[in-house]
């Protein structure tokens, strides 16, 4: 009877590990919207323009294009550069106001905008991106600074189509 009772108790315990380990579980469920003023923008079309090395990093162009359910329209545009030369690399991309190439960090985010319903067109003047990469899957989250202090947030996973401008 003390063996039933010794394997019931660690039956038990085993159970208990397993079904609370999932609830331990910090992935982050992406929304593939864009947040601006209250308003939830979603994301139909992503897409990365590959340009290059340039200066000892190598550049994407991350765009996503979206609309509310009421069908007003967002463009937003993301130049992301990672350093090196060989290929683009998923990071932590802060914003970077500076000329000063060489005092550049390893990720920089040196400009991006912001297109509302056709015509309200605003400049990204802060904020942090962060960009993970599984084989074709993108994830892009974070929050974007306009000139006009309001804030944007991204959270977008998925697959981007990619084009090479040069």
């Amino acid at each position: 009877m003390k063996k039933f009772t010794k394997l019931t108790c660690l039956l038990f315990v085993s159970l208990f590990i397993v079904s609370c380990s999932s609830d331990d579980d910090n992935t982050e469920s992406f929304t593939n919207t864009v947040e601006y003023d209250g308003v939830s923008f979603s994301v139909d079309q992503a897409e990365i323009f590959d340009y290059g090395a340039f200066e000892g990093y190598y550049s994407y162009g991350f765009e996503l294009v979206g609309s509310t359910s009421e069908d007003d329209p967002i463009y937003l545009h993301l130049g992301l550069f990672s350093e090196g030369t060989e290929s683009f690399r998923a990071g932590t991309f802060p914003f970077y106001d500076s000329d000063d190439i060489e005092a550049a960090p390893e990720f920089v985010f040196p400009y991006g905008d912001v297109t509302f319903d056709g015509d309200n067109y605003f400049e990204i003047v802060g904020g942090t991106v962060t960009v993970t990469q599984n084989g074709d899957l993108y994830t892009l989250s974070g929050q974007l600074i306009l000139e006009n202090d309001d804030v944007v947030t991204v959270s977008y996973s998925g697959e981007f189509e990619i084009f090479s401008p040069n």
